[in-house]
């Protein structure tokens, strides 16, 4: 009889630090929920900023995106024939600026190192959408880097995202990966696609 409650004392203490385990893998995860927004309540500053800077845009779209704590706001557009985003903080300020690319755009060992990343952390993995992005670093004048964006040039400083379908031993998920200009991984989360989806046009 002793030996049965000792045996079911081991069985809850590997039952809770399997829980534990659970719950912190969970905890660590990060997910994204995006949903369109109108005009009137995106940042004043951001909407002046999109004002005076895109005279030529079409289809120009808002949208509000909260990260975990973090909250972003983000407008998209169509402009000399390229889907553009612009991502700006909760204050109105620009923080980047992006747009859609396919993989014939992509340099052929940056592709191969991003590919490489991928099938590293999928079993299987489908890629649905492709952004090249161009991040303003703080206190950095903006000019060049719409400049550099609105010319599509391929920089070192530049990043790729990848919105994908991956499946795991987990299953499957949507997932956005972030990747250098050499296309090395540099970020993995989930994201959530009935809303994230639209956001990327």
């Amino acid at each position: 009889m002793k030996r049965i409650v000792i045996g079911m004392q081991k069985y809850k203490l590997s039952l809770l630090i399997a829980l534990v385990w659970v719950s912190l893998g969970l905890a660590q995860e990060t997910y994204q929920r995006a949903h369109r927004i109108l005009h009137s309540q995106f940042p004043p500053n951001a909407s002046d900023f999109l004002e005076e800077k895109l005279e030529d845009a079409r289809r120009l779209r808002y949208y509000k995106a909260v990260a975990g704590s973090e909250t972003t706001y983000r407008a998209v557009f169509k402009k000399d024939r390229l889907h553009y985003g612009m991502t700006f903080n909760s204050q109105g300020i620009l923080t980047d600026i992006d747009f859609k690319i396919h993989q014939v755009d992509v340099p052929g060992e940056s592709w191969d190192s991003l590919y490489s990343g991928l099938d590293r952390q999928f079993e299987k993995f489908r890629i649905r959408k492709i952004h090249q992005r161009y991040r303003v670093p703080d206190g950095q004048k903006y000019e060049r880097i719409l400049a550099n964006a609105f010319q599509n040039l391929i920089l070192p400083d530049m990043i790729y995202d990848v919105l994908l379908t991956g499946r795991t031993t987990q299953g499957k998920s949507e997932h956005e990966a972030s990747f250098d200009a050499t296309g090395k991984l540099l970020a993995l989360r989930k994201v959530l696609p009935a809303d994230y989806d639209h956001v990327l046009y």
